[in-house]
């Protein structure tokens, strides 16, 4: 289902995409890539995996000049993204890298001239959120009333694996092979490469780690 309420509005999707559309303003762009038919599985994940069978993404963008790029995934259950919410925004961009195994993930954009980018080959399991700024709300300053709520955006690398019912909140980064443990809040940026991090709010407790997907 598409529902396109705006102006000069891109959407590009492969076939076989279970998509749930929803456009609030103009000048944006939604691009999905990928075969969502799985032909080059043999045979279905579902056919081993049920909960796989139920793919779908949803994406409801209020405000202009937005963009979601979805590149090649490999596995998904329900992704949604929700750019705006209650409230318009404007150039904030969620990308997402290639070959995405995905479970269920929910991505909140309310923050407005801010990017979510997520890299190649994560892998992210069910119950993750990631949010970005608290529109329509404000944190202000008591004295200047200047807006303390701003931020550069949410980085996570390439190869990162997300336990179950993470949440990932703004002015933070994840670093590439890194794991990050069930439960957790990612609170701030981590620069180091092959970390496990875990705990709320979420810290380092070992490095020199790496992973793989069986």
């Amino acid at each position: 289902m598409i529902k396109n309420k705006g102006k000069n509005n891109k959407i590009i999707f492969s076939k076989g995409i279970n998509l749930e559309i929803k456009i609030y303003g103009n000048d944006n762009s939604i691009t999905v890539l990928g075969d969502g038919t799985n032909k080059k599985i043999l045979p279905p994940p579902e056919a081993f995996f049920p909960f796989l069978s139920k793919h779908h993404i949803s994406i409801k963008i209020r405000g202009n000049n937005n963009s979601v790029y979805i590149n090649t995934f490999k596995l998904y259950k329900n992704l949604k993204i929700d750019i705006g919410g209650l409230a318009e925004v404007e150039n904030t961009h969620v990308t997402i890298g290639e070959k995405m195994e995905c479970s269920e993930l929910t991505i909140y954009a309310y923050q407005n001239n801010s990017k979510i980018q997520i890299g190649d080959n994560c892998l992210i399991s069910a119950g993750v959120k990631i949010r970005s700024g608290e529109l329509p709300h404000k944190i202000f300053n008591n004295e200047t009333n200047e807006n303390i709520d701003n931020s550069d955006g949410i980085y996570i690398g390439n190869h990162v694996w997300i336990g179950e019912n993470v949440y990932i909140l703004k002015k933070t980064k994840i670093s590439d092979n890194s794991i990050i443990g069930a439960a957790s809040v990612v609170t701030k940026k981590f620069e180091e490469n092959n970390v496990v991090i875990a705990g709320n709010p979420a810290a380092i407790c070992k490095r020199n780690v790496n992973w793989e997907s069986d």
